[in-house]
């Protein structure tokens, strides 16, 4: 208690207070990124993750969707050439 008599004696009242007032501020801040700004920085990452193993899967997807399309393609082709011999 004789801490704050003494800070309110040596700065003055108005510059004690906004002292305490930014003490409170800054232990509010050290509390918000602690308890909202890590796990939501850590959710976000969790949800990239999710997204680039999704867009992996969609391009391995794809990849195989292209080939079976060329060998369709393929097929296509020879049973058109053997149509045009047939004529």
């Amino acid at each position: 208690m004789t801490d704050w008599v003494t800070l309110i004696n040596t700065v003055g009242l108005p510059i004690a207070l906004l002292i305490v007032i930014l003490a409170v501020l800054w232990k509010a801040m050290v509390w918000m990124a602690n308890h909202v700004a890590k796990p939501m920085v850590d959710k976000h990452i969790q949800f990239l993750d999710a997204v680039i193993k999704g867009v992996d899967q969609i391009t391995r997807t794809q990849q195989a969707l292209m080939q079976s399309q060329a060998e369709i393609a393929a097929v296509l082709g020879r049973i058109n050439e053997h149509l045009q011999t047939l004529r």
